[in-house]
């Protein structure tokens, strides 16, 4: 009897024991009302906006380059050449001066006692088309000139002396006309042209 008795009281000591166990760990799983406020309040914390991008300055605009007008490179002959220069090439003084200028040429004539001379020049030529038609007009009767910018040649006629020149982009012709007094032989008007030509050259820009 007190076998069984002493059975009974051990039964009922660990059922006890089980249930306080069981309820402990029902008590560890649920969470704490300080723990659910602590996530609610985590959950609610408003996340870091992101940085707002920097503007990019916007690209400086790129110089565009104007048109130039053929008025504002073309050069007047007799302001550049002076009486006084060409005297001193001519090796005769000039007595009077006259020319014109317009966009893309201009002209000048230097009168001495015996004779004229006249400068005539083409600016903005993109081509050797006027050169080259030239050189051909004259076949047999063109003299290349080496050395004197970056084409020329002479017409070697006798009868009418011209001095053809092509520098970059300008076109030049040189000749002596209406020798009065003393007649100029073709060496000498040669002469006195390419001597023209040299001094036009230095002064172009």
């Amino acid at each position: 009897m007190r076998h069984l008795l002493g059975s009974v009281k051990l039964v009922v000591f660990v059922a006890a024991m089980m249930l306080l166990v069981a309820c402990g760990g029902q008590n560890n799983a649920k969470p704490t009302a300080s723990t659910q406020v602590a996530g609610a309040v985590k959950a609610t914390e408003p996340t870091a906006a992101p940085a707002a991008a920097q503007p990019t300055s916007a690209p400086e605009p790129t110089a565009v380059s104007q048109p130039v007008s053929p008025a504002a490179n073309t050069v007047d002959l007799c302001a550049l050449l002076t009486k006084d220069a060409v005297s001193k090439v001519l090796e005769v003084p000039v007595v009077d001066m006259t020319g014109s200028t317009d966009a893309g040429s201009s002209k000048c004539q230097y009168t001495t006692a015996d004779f004229e001379a006249e400068i005539d020049a083409i600016y903005h030529v993109k081509s050797t088309k006027f050169i080259d038609s030239a050189l051909a007009n004259l076949g047999d009767s063109a003299l290349v000139v080496s050395g004197l910018g970056d084409r020329a040649f002479y017409n070697a006629s006798p009868d009418n002396t011209v001095l053809f020149v092509l520098k970059g982009e300008t076109y030049l012709n040189f000749s002596m006309l209406n020798s009065t007094v003393n007649e100029l032989t073709p060496d000498e008007k040669q002469a006195k042209e390419k001597a023209l030509a040299v001094l036009a050259l230095s002064q172009l820009p």
